[in-house]
């Protein structure tokens, strides 16, 4: 009789966790690349350097390729903690990207990302959007703030129609308290 170790089903079951493991922890360099990419990308915002910016996002989707080609193969993949954070950072650099050069935060990707990466991306980018509007009421720029807060508040108004709960009702938080700043900001830049 053989041992349970050496048996057909133990035998399978071994592979493929250890396939996953493997699968999973070259996941993890590529995921960590986009995640870094996006990062700079929105700091390539910040200083106004929009070449740069998508030079950065064009790597990061270069890694989430990559990442794609092995969730393809590896369905349970898509769904591990690191390459889902990437996804949410890439969606928050390219709406911000997409905000600095076209005026919308709209955005078209081929990587299908869940529901919730795309809010959890949309709450964030209003962060991004509170600090472009410091920078354009210290330049005195009032159209460019009332643009940002414009925008701010239909995000924060359509996230209202969702039942968000948990991790994404602490973004949309996140996102109320953005609005209000951008509102205190665009009061001061009105009673300059």
């Amino acid at each position: 009789m053989k041992t349970m170790s050496e048996s057909r089903f133990f035998r399978s079951l071994l592979s493929a966790a250890q396939a996953f493991s493997q699968s999973r922890s070259k996941s993890f360099a590529y995921s960590q690349g986009a995640l870094q990419h996006s990062k700079r990308a929105i700091f390539s915002l910040h200083r106004d350097n929009v070449k740069e910016a998508r030079r950065e996002i064009r790597e990061a989707e270069r890694d989430l390729k990559k990442l794609r080609s092995m969730w393809k193969r590896e369905s349970k993949l898509r769904y591990e903690g690191s390459i889902r954070a990437a996804m949410e950072e890439y969606l928050e650099a390219l709406m911000y990207y997409t905000f600095v050069t076209k005026g919308t935060i709209e955005i078209t990707t081929p990587f299908e990302p869940e529901y919730d990466e795309t809010i959890g991306a949309l709450a964030d980018v209003t962060g991004e959007l509170v600090r472009l509007s410091v920078a354009a009421a210290t330049q005195g720029d009032k159209a460019r703030v009332d643009t940002v807060h414009a925008v701010v508040e239909h995000v924060v108004e359509e996230l209202l129609r969702c039942n968000l709960t948990g991790y994404l009702r602490q973004k949309f938080d996140d996102a109320k308290r953005n609005l209000h700043r951008v509102e205190d900001i665009r009061f001061s830049v009105r009673t300059q």
